[in-house]
């Protein structure tokens, strides 16, 4: 809340003096700011298979890390989607195996609900996250690109505070790793 007091001296036309003042008040809500960070992983809590580096014709499996973390203001109604292409599967093997996690076979859309994200999530306390698996078997026609795991992937959630909708949308994962030397290109 903002606070500002006016005041002033007016002299009238008969010359007499006179003070005059106005307070003005005004509350001003500054909203929360949601972060989501990703990446792919081969390492974490879920354990992966074939070539590090993607190979042509041949499965592999990596683990997608999202992380939602948050300032301040609580949080509610969060959502993070994303559609997987064509070329990728869904494994079904998330960590934590509790998280709110689906997977819609028909639409290839995976959604994970935290619901709630505490103020300082991330910060001075520990964010929301989730990893979960998914296989790839790169096409020839992938040779010497990164392929993409996700599509974009978009977070909606509502401010508790200035009950205002938080929306924003994230770039698709790749077959490049956050923790490896592995450019994620697909070879022969």
């Amino acid at each position: 809340t903002i606070s500002v007091l006016i005041t002033g001296t007016r002299a009238s036309s008969l010359g007499s003096v006179g003070q005059i003042g106005r307070t003005i008040e005004k509350n001003i809500k500054i909203s929360a700011n949601l972060l989501l960070a990703t990446k792919t992983l081969r390492g974490g809590p879920i354990a992966n298979t074939g070539p590090v580096i993607p190979k042509a014709e041949t499965a592999s499996t990596y683990t997608a890390d999202w992380i939602l973390s948050n300032t301040w203001n609580d949080i509610s109604s969060a959502k993070v989607t994303t559609q997987l292409p064509s070329y990728v599967e869904w494994t079904g093997i998330t960590n934590p195996s509790t998280a709110n996690i689906i997977y819609d076979t028909d639409t290839r859309i995976v959604t994970w609900t935290p619901d709630s994200v505490s103020a300082g999530a991330g910060f001075n306390l520990p964010p929301k996250e989730v990893f979960f698996q998914l296989k790839i078997i790169p096409s020839l026609s992938q040779v010497g690109d990164a392929p993409q795991l996700t599509g974009n992937i978009s977070v909606t959630a509502n401010d508790t505070f200035t009950n205002k909708i938080i929306s924003f949308t994230s770039p698709a994962l790749t077959t490049q790793t956050a923790d490896s030397n592995n450019q994620g290109y697909v070879t022969k």
